[in-house]
């Protein structure tokens, strides 16, 4: 699962619109967050059995400044925060199953507290019939 840059601003959940590389298929699509999800019991049995989980491609210090403008301070003592986030995967395969559907991501924020460095990854973990 690979996590790309922020492609533009607007008027969505944080704002941001992300190109991913789709975990079903591999292939380069876009991905709008809509909402947080709910951390229901479901949910956070897939936040405790992460073993698929990634680490993030790349840290970046200029991340870890930012968030620890945004995060609180008991968020900043932590090396790994979790949100769940229903988005829409536009379509990008006609085979994919994620493809035009409504999914949940978990999205991972690692920080890196010696060297001062943040990065990202997700894990998609349900997908919606469309």
């Amino acid at each position: 699962m690979k996590f790309f840059d922020k492609l533009k601003r607007n008027t969505k959940k944080e704002d941001t619109d992300l190109k991913i590389i789709c975990p079903i298929c591999n292939e380069s699509t876009i991905c709008d967050y809509l909402e947080l999800y709910p951390r229901d019991d479901e949910i956070e049995n897939f936040i405790k059995n992460d073993s698929d989980l990634k680490p993030p491609l790349e840290w970046r210090p200029e991340l870890y400044q930012q968030w620890s403008q945004v995060l609180t301070p008991e968020q900043m003592t932590q090396d790994k925060i979790v949100s769940p986030n229903l988005c829409f995967i536009h379509e990008h395969s006609k085979t994919c199953t994620a493809s035009g559907r409504k999914s949940v991501l978990l999205n991972y924020y690692f920080l890196n507290h010696e060297q001062k460095t943040a990065g990202m990854s997700f894990r998609l973990v349900m997908t919606f019939e469309s």
